[in-house]
């Protein structure tokens, strides 16, 4: 029996070897709950403009900011929150835009504005119901996004398209 010498060499690589081991496998859930957080904070200051814009729209007759031009959305752009990395989004951390090799996502008026991975597949979307929630990448090709809007066209499901019509960087997320 020992009695006030420490640990040995052997004891130290052991207590070492331990906390690697414990460091390891709790780092990856770490990660997924930093992301969950990420995801929940967007989500919440996305709900928070909600009643913002319900009262511009209540004191505008009803209707909603205008698109572009002179009378148009320039004043947005002293909002990063709702404009940053051309999408909708108010994630604090949010400064990472589209994958460079994604051209479709730097032209006007397409999808690729807003099909940003930020949330492991998912976007916070604020509705002009004003509610808020989670969609999925691939389901923003399902939501009614105008009167028009073909909702079943030809990157959804409904419409026909295959895993590999995707960029590579989706393929791997849940069809709608």
């Amino acid at each position: 029996m020992r009695t006030g010498e420490g640990l040995t060499p052997i004891d130290f690589m052991v207590v070492v070897a331990v906390i690697a081991v414990l460091t390891a496998t709790l780092m990856p859930a770490i990660q997924r709950a930093k992301e969950q957080r990420n995801m929940i904070e967007c989500l919440a200051n996305l709900r928070r403009w909600n009643p913002i814009i319900s009262t511009y729209v209540e004191g505008n007759d009803g209707k909603f900011f205008s698109g572009h031009g002179t009378e148009g959305s320039w004043w947005i752009l002293n909002i990063p929150l709702l404009v940053e990395a051309l999408s909708l989004d108010v994630r604090p951390q949010a400064h990472q835009g589209p994958a460079a090799d994604e051209t479709i996502a730097w032209g006007a008026s397409q999808m690729g504005l807003c099909s940003i991975n930020r949330h492991v597949g998912f976007e916070n979307v604020s509705f002009c119901d004003f509610s808020a929630r989670k969609v999925g990448l691939k389901e923003l090709w399902t939501l009614k996004w105008h009167r028009t809007f073909d909702t079943t066209g030809p990157w959804t499901k409904a419409g026909g398209v295959e895993a590999s019509n995707w960029p590579q960087w989706i393929r791997p997320l849940k069809d709608y």
